[in-house]
């Protein structure tokens, strides 16, 4: 038996599980793993997360009612449901969205305190030199107790946590010497960084491909669209201003007030992937070059607070602003994505921006943002 372990990482990149990743597994994880392991710490630790993320967002709610209700004292203003209303209903969201599959959320695993101490005084992984690590540790301590259980099972563990569970790209040499020592061959567990990697490289070679659309995508030639048009549209919608500014020009956004422009021209657009997911649901992806138009903008103080804004507005003949300027700036962008469409509708699609590229840096959606050389 094959089973899939998910790091709490996999959940709060996507709270609610409907993203193109959550959607295409869910829907044919049976391809890949018999079932879905949530380790208990990984759950609790994702209700953790979500409800900080929450609390973030209801203070931000209050302080836009508070200043809206100054202004306009005669509106009588909804009232917000509580925090721990959203956690519940947040809670069975969780169980009905993973429903879908079967899956299991497993309570935590039978091994001694002084063995997790040892580990904790020995800093071996995934504790840290500080000697945090804990529940790592017992994520870890799920899934050996999973491979012990049965003879010839494996776990596909899904974990952007490089630094304690890897060396590099491969599991860390000493979690392999913790397989070792019960005599676990190390080939009965890979490692994902994340769901859309499970997806990529072990599930989609199971579904039926559609080259006929590929070709069409590649060839513009889907009846009744123009792809150019239609992404042109989705893209300026999707793409965030701040990362926009980041991968044309380096612009960090906390300097400056950035904003879209335009999408002047889509040069390419190239089909890596068609699949059938479901009776009406295809999922596609494509890489896209773009011409992407942006506007930095800022007043005397950013000016002078910044070497990099001021150059941009020098170098558009601009110079200090009085009091306030914007500054046009343009290139070329590359853009991966993932599409979901229903019942063969472009414009019935889900788009995911998974990466972007420019002269200015590139950003991995899921990942961390990193700039180029």
């Amino acid at each position: 038996m094959k089973y899939l372990v998910p790091d709490t990482n996999v959940f709060v990149q996507d709270f609610r599980m409907e993203g193109n990743s959550f959607s295409v597994f869910l829907q044919n994880y049976s391809a890949v793993t018999s079932k879905v392991i949530i380790p208990k710490v990984v759950y609790q630790e994702t209700i953790n997360q979500f409800s900080k993320r929450l609390s973030n967002e209801l203070n931000k709610l209050d302080v836009v009612l508070h200043d809206l209700s100054r202004l306009t004292k005669e509106i009588k203003l909804p009232e917000a449901s509580t925090h721990t209303e959203f956690v519940e209903a947040y809670k069975e969201h969780f169980n009905t969205m993973l429903s879908t599959a079967k899956y299991e959320i497993r309570n935590f695993p039978n091994v001694p305190h002084e063995v997790i101490a040892q580990k904790a005084i020995d800093r071996v992984k995934p504790f840290k030199d500080g000697g945090q690590g804990y529940c790592d540790a017992l994520i870890w301590e799920t899934i050996l107790e999973i491979l012990k259980e049965e003879e010839g099972s494996e776990v596909i563990f899904v974990t952007q946590n490089r630094k304690d569970f890897l060396d590099g790209s491969s599991l860390s040499s000493e979690l392999i010497a913790d397989l070792d020592k019960y005599g676990i061959a190390k080939d009965r567990i890979s490692v994902f960084i994340n769901l859309k990697d499970v997806v990529d490289e072990l599930l989609l070679a199971h579904l039926q491909a559609l080259e006929t659309l590929k070709l069409q995508i590649n060839s513009n030639s889907i009846p009744n669209i123009d792809l150019g048009d239609w992404l042109s549209n989705k893209l300026f919608d999707l793409i965030n201003p701040d990362d926009g500014a980041y991968v044309v020009a380096g612009v960090d956004g906390d300097e400056c007030d950035v904003h879209l422009s335009e999408i002047y021209k889509v040069s390419s657009i190239i089909a890596n992937e068609a699949r059938v997911i479901s009776n009406n649901e295809k999922y596609i992806t494509m890489s896209v070059s773009i011409g992407l138009g942006v506007d930095i903008c800022a007043d005397y103080t950013q000016y002078g607070a910044s070497t990099q804004i001021e150059a941009i507005f020098d170098n558009a003949g601009i110079g200090q602003p009085t009091p306030y300027e914007c500054a046009y700036l343009n290139g070329q962008v590359e853009v991966d994505l993932s599409v979901i469409i229903q019942n063969d509708d472009f414009n019935n699609s889900n788009i995911e921006i998974l990466s972007l590229s420019g002269e200015g840096g590139w950003i991995a959606y899921g990942s961390t943002k990193r700039k180029m050389a």
